[in-house]
């Protein structure tokens, strides 16, 4: 593909990440019971739902916390698992969702955090409550436009190393293919394995025929080793941008990620981003916590962090009783925020009460904020706020702010 003279534009494309299974043809008793609640379901999801109050005892720390969490979802069983070991369901409750504000007003001083993801509608009357408002995934997106050598200067240092001779010292190879026997072995032997074993029991699985819309419209990447292909990537090209759709392992086996199959689905897509012109890789959509395997390596690779504009449900994480505990919280799990107009980190520290001059120097050093705006620090007794300086080479604009 030629470049273009078009202004660079970063911007998420409008894209589904992960569509329901297509509906079934069988006619079994149940199939009209499951379709009334299909069609009740979006209704319902407005009106009504689900609270779950746990106690657990923080992780490292020990401290036994109260939590409650609105809405049975990844992002807070994420939560939960990050933060809370020998945990204790003490109650579990539906709650109207109009309204839903002063409900959750009055459990405020009775937990140590509040962790609701409520529709968007919801967050002018959550305001009140001084929430940390995000979404439960950020887009992050490459721009291969600047040529290699280029970008590799916004690789992390690890990753640089890891290209220098990438072929070679791997002995890992890569075939773009358009062939539908490949995508049938990439559908049932790479990607449904790979989402069973990431997300065990909440799998939300693509339909073989969603997919192969998809690998119609676009390609594969497979990546060879000794002959054998052990990880493929699904991508599409979507106004010069690279979009790197669903990814899989042969069989889920792990020790194919560790032999460098992952990374090498990045480096060749990469490569081949540069090699045809292509403006950007886009590799859609990551869990926003900073210190997630998926959000790093994708940021190793110099991604820059974008709100997910397509999602019609926000993450609300609500302060309760003891800063100090907050804190914890957030040492934990860093995460990305949203305040409607930018995007921002919030990280923990249990240790200090206040930065020391130099404090946040030294944590831009340890953290991705590549489209971020600032950094806020929950301490022991309070919260700390810190921008982030431009940088002082020019960006590639994107349309709207991330």
């Amino acid at each position: 593909m030629t470049s273009t003279s078009t202004p660079m534009s970063l911007a998420p494309k409008h894209v589904v990440h992960r569509a329901e299974p297509a509906p079934q043809s069988n006619t079994t008793p149940d199939s009209f019971t499951t379709r009334i609640k299909q069609a009740i379901y979006p209704l319902m999801s407005r009106l009504v739902t689900r609270a779950t109050l746990v106690e657990g005892q923080l992780k490292q720390s020990g401290e036994t916390v109260r939590v409650l969490f609105v809405h049975n979802c990844l992002f807070n069983r994420e939560i939960e698992t990050r933060s809370l070991d020998n945990v204790t369901v003490l109650q579990r409750s539906r709650m109207a969702i109009p309204g839903i504000a002063a409900t959750l007003h009055a459990q405020q001083g009775q937990v140590d955090l509040i962790s609701a993801v409520l529709p968007a509608s919801c967050a002018a009357s959550m305001a009140a409550l001084k929430p940390f408002q995000g979404h439960q995934e950020v887009r992050q997106i490459i721009d291969t436009s600047c040529g290699w050598e280029q970008m590799r200067k916004d690789f992390s240092k690890k990753r640089r190393q890891i290209t220098n001779e990438f072929r070679e010292k791997h002995g890992l190879d890569c075939r773009v293919s358009h062939d539908p026997a490949d995508f049938d072995m990439f559908y049932h032997r790479m990607f449904v394995p790979h989402i069973q074993r990431r997300y065990g029991e909440l799998a939300d699985i693509d339909s073989y025929a969603e997919l192969k819309q998809f690998f119609d419209r676009g390609m594969l990447f497979l990546v060879m080793s000794e002959g054998k292909e052990v990880a493929g990537a699904l991508s599409e090209l979507v106004d010069g941008h690279l979009l790197f759709r669903r990814s899989g392992v042969l069989d889920g086996d792990e020790s194919h990620v560790k032999g460098g199959a992952q990374t090498a689905l990045y480096y060749f897509q990469l490569q081949h981003a540069v090699a045809n012109g292509i403006r950007a890789l886009d590799t859609l959509k990551t869990t926003p916590f900073l210190n997630d395997g998926v959000f790093k390596h994708k940021a190793d690779w110099g991604a820059r962090s974008f709100r997910d504009d397509e999602a019609t449900h926000l993450t609300f994480l609500v302060p309760g009783r003891d800063p100090a505990k907050l804190a914890r919280f957030f040492e934990i799990s860093p995460i990305v925020i949203d305040d409607g107009n930018k995007l921002s980190a919030i990280v923990g520290d249990t240790t200090i009460d206040a930065p020391a001059p130099g404090y946040f120097d030294k944590l831009l050093g340890r953290i991705s904020t590549s489209g971020l705006s600032s950094v806020q620090l929950q301490t022991r007794t309070g919260l700390h706020h810190f921008e982030i300086a431009p940088p002082a080479a020019p960006t590639p604009a994107a349309a709207r702010a991330a």
